[in-house]
């Protein structure tokens, strides 16, 4: 006999109050840098996770602990169409949730809290132990357990994509539900699985379910135990895992730990003999007993297991020497966690070891962990420049978040989850708000309505067989050219209804594409030697004959072509630049390609852009960076050229002329001293980006630049975009691409960040979270009062003042 997933689905009713709360989750817009829903309470935040966890994080009480969200806001896929549901680690994190689920019945039932809260609390915990043992069950073999599970047939997200545990996802059945479960065999997803539903049979499980709870461990156990110590698989795709891991036999470390604690475990709830044995067994093989020291490397991950256990293990052990031993072993661990803010494990520790030292430190750091945790759990870009001062560990809103479970990795990751930097960007002629951007894995992306949604931007690039390099529009918004790797590609209908490839026959790789702006039927295509002019034969006749007009360059070069053209359409400049040499041809029936003479030979290093006033073709722009770095001659020298490259300002003959007149330092001085990435003309003046990734602007004159950075959540911008159309600049950056008019002050969203796969959104669910807060209150580290008040308030109760911790 089991209890139907009907009588749970009335416990997701019971817990209205909880999922009232989940219309302030809201839908994803552009991602800052930091969560602001921080300051709450530690109360409205636990309420606030648990609703997004039974919103999002949630196939038949099963918790997958990052999930893709769509944009738009709809719900969450839990079934075998989901484009991404981490199912593969899902028990795992689902026992350790039932630990905190179980604390929390636990706690709420000893502090004489209400009876319905206490049976809400309960009948979540009886749901999640369900889920646990449901991932035995739908193996169809007792004792196997799954890693997870979705509901449905046909292959998963990671068969899809050939992922390195697609031949572990089968076909199963449970509670009336087709599932499609993976069954790789883990030491850790059996560790876990012990560990939590030990805590729901000790805490939690009274009559039916406590005779579940004591069935499911027993065959958990037992699978291994009775196979000598290991994991069979679910067939024989992956060979049998040791449980023991790689061991000499006789020394002591988190992996047998793990085994040793299931074992004991076993017997607890069943008090079989085989459990007994296997638990003196490994005892006396580690000498266990007479354990004096615990010495192990640092691992978050097998620590946050271990800890879990000796939790456990603390209440139902009752031999003196073993709990001195998994004393000793507790104390091994912590040496390496003691100054990290770690909440789970400081909890447990001091639990375990009421009088360790350093405890009202440890207590600060673990209780500024949850007092700093967003309800936000959106995995962002970020980038902290905040200095580890004295092992304070960073506020969790402001770091890197491991990919699955928080106390299995650093809370002090200062950059993570970085957007990927846009390769191309182009807008439309026709209509402004038109703009599509070249992701560097391949794909390309339009959006209608000038990038003011997250939802608006989709990707128009997957009838390509190739990556896409580089894209440009034609006069009409649905008129596309695409560089791509294997070619170069014409769509007429917005890349929906498919890409024509054009008749080209090129030398080299493709690299970049663009429409000439004045002779809309005119495309220019580029590879890294030869530069190509599409021969204007009307718009039906687009693109179908070409001209090569890169002949009589030097080869063996690798160039950057620049194509610069006039409104009177009377002259094209063609320049193409191979590092610090530079070609200069224009249009008409002999093309013949010049060298200019430009650069400051061994006295400077040139840089590889080249900037043209798209006003006037002859007016180019080139930076030297001259002098050593960090001294007071170093520059980057701005050379110019009015000509087309028959001369150029700042040359090598006259700054030597200037330093024997004694004048350098003033001529230098009028330059910029940092080292300009790329530079631009604009309407009034000049467009630079700096090494260090800050905007300048200059008006007039290039002695006088303004940074122009506000508004942006990572003040660090990658490549900068000044579109030939429209009146936007825009810029991409760790946290995404921003926008900005050419008078604005501040740069403002244009909601793509660029991340996994394409510009999915992504968030945890915020289980960790739970694990800690409840097990604090149950160990008595927070009090019933504290956990209500608000932050500042509570901050204080803590003991959270700027010496202490300094954010």
């Amino acid at each position: 006999m089991f209890v139907s997933h009907d009588a749970f689905s009335k416990c997701g009713y019971r817990w209205a109050w909880i999922l009232s709360l989940s219309a302030s989750i809201g839908t994803f817009g552009q991602l800052k840098a930091f969560d602001v829903g921080w300051r709450k309470p530690l109360s409205t935040k636990e309420r606030e996770i648990e609703a997004n966890i039974l919103q999002r994080h949630n196939i038949l009480g099963l918790y997958p602990s990052m999930v893709e969200v769509p944009i738009d806001g709809s719900s969450v896929d839990i079934t075998t169409s989901a484009p991404f549901s981490d199912a593969v680690h899902a028990v795992a994190w689902t026992s350790h949730y039932l630990a905190g689920a179980s604390y929390r019945y636990a706690w709420l039932r000893q502090s004489g809290a209400d009876q319905a809260s206490v049976d809400q609390a309960k009948l979540r915990a009886d749901e999640i132990f369900e889920a646990v043992y449901r991932c035995q069950r739908v193996t169809g073999r007792r004792g196997l357990l799954a890693r997870g599970y979705f509901i449905g047939s046909g292959p998963t997200f990671d068969e899809r994509r050939g992922a390195s545990h697609r031949d572990d996802w089968h076909q199963g059945e449970a509670d009336g539900y087709a599932l499609r479960f993976c069954a790789g065999p883990s030491h850790h997803i059996y560790s876990a699985a012990a560990m939590g539903m030990g805590q729901y049979y000790d805490l939690v499980a009274e009559g039916l379910q406590k005779e579940r709870a004591r069935e499911a461990i027993d065959a958990l156990v037992s699978y291994w135990v009775d196979n000598d110590y290991k994991i069979e698989g679910y067939d024989d795709a992956r060979p049998p895992v040791p449980i023991l891991g790689l061991t000499d036999g006789q020394t002591l470390n988190t992996r047998v730990m793990m085994a040793i604690s299931a074992c004991k475990i076993a017997l607890h709830a069943t008090g079989k003999a085989k459990f007994k044995e296997a638990y003196e067994d490994l005892l006396s093989r580690y000498q266990v007993r007479a354990l004096k020291s615990f010495r192990v490397g640092k691992g978050y991950d097998d620590a946050h297991h271990v800890f879990a256990h000796l939790d456990l293990l603390d209440r139902i052990e009752t031999e003196e020497p073993l709990r001195q031993a998994y004393g000793v072993v507790a104390d091994g661990l912590w040496q390496h966690y003691q100054n990290e803010g770690h909440s789970h494990f400081t909890y447990i520790y001091y639990k375990l070891r009421p009088n360790a030292p350093g405890k009202d430190k440890a207590m600060r750091l673990a209780h500024h962990t949850l007092a700093t945790w967003p309800t936000d759990m959106t995995i962002q870009p970020i980038m902290s420049d905040l200095p580890l001062d004295g092992g304070t560990p960073y506020p969790v809103y402001a770091t890197g978040w491991d990919n699955e479970f928080i106390w299995k990795g650093d809370l002090n990751r200062p950059n993570a989850h970085h957007s990927r930097i846009a390769k191309g960007l182009a807008v439309s002629p026709q209509s402004p708000n038109v703009a599509m951007v070249v992701d560097p894995s391949g794909h390309l992306y339009l959006t209608h309505d000038q990038g003011r949604s997250a939802s608006g931007w989709k990707c128009v690039s997957d009838l390509l067989k190739s990556p896409v390099k580089a894209a440009a529009f034609g006069k009409r918004t649905r008129i596309m050219a695409v560089a791509c790797e294997d070619g170069f590609y014409l769509s007429e209908t917005a890349g929906h209804e498919g890409w024509f490839r054009l008749p080209l026959e090129y030398e080299g790789v493709p690299e970049a594409v663009l429409f000439d702006p004045y002779d809309s039927n005119v495309i220019y295509a580029m590879t890294g030697h030869h530069l190509y002019q599409s021969i204007d034969h009307g718009e039906d006749r687009l693109g179908r004959a070409w001209n090569e007009l890169s002949q009589g360059l030097p080869k063996g070069f690798n160039y950057h072509f620049h194509v610069a053209t006039s409104k009177s359409k009377d002259l094209t400049y063609f320049y193409a630049q191979a590092g610090s040499d530079l070609y200069v041809a224009t249009s008409g029936t002999d093309i013949r390609w010049k060298r200019s003479k430009l650069g400051l030979g061994e006295y400077g290093e040139s840089k590889h852009w080249l900037a043209i006033d798209p006003h006037d073709p002859r007016h180019v722009m080139f930076g030297v960076r001259f002098g050593a770095p960090g001294t007071l001659l170093s520059r980057t020298v701005l050379q110019q050229t009015r000509d087309g490259g028959e001369s150029w300002s700042a040359n090598q003959e006259e700054l030597t002329k200037a330093y024997y007149q004694g004048g350098l330092l003033i001529r230098l001085m009028r330059f910029p001293s940092e080292d300009l990435r790329e530079c631009y003309f604009d309407h009034e003046g000049l467009l630079a980006v700096t090494e260090s990734g800050q905007v300048l602007r200059s008006k007039g004159e290039v002695t006088q630049w303004t940074p122009i950075m506000d508004g942006l959540d990572i003040p660090r911008v990658d490549r900068l975009f000044v579109p030939h159309y429209g009146d936007l600049l825009f810029a991409s950056t760790p946290a995404g691409m921003y926008q900005k008019r050419r008078d604005a002050l501040q740069w403002e969203p244009s909601h793509l960040v660029m991340q996994w796969r394409r510009h999915e959104r992504r968030e945890l669910g915020g289980a960790a979270f739970i694990t800690a807060y409840w097990r604090a209150l149950y160990f008595g580290h927070i009090d019933s009062e504290t956990i209500h008040l608000p932050y500042e308030e509570a901050k204080e109760r803590f003991g959270l003042t700027s010496k202490t911790v300094p954010w």
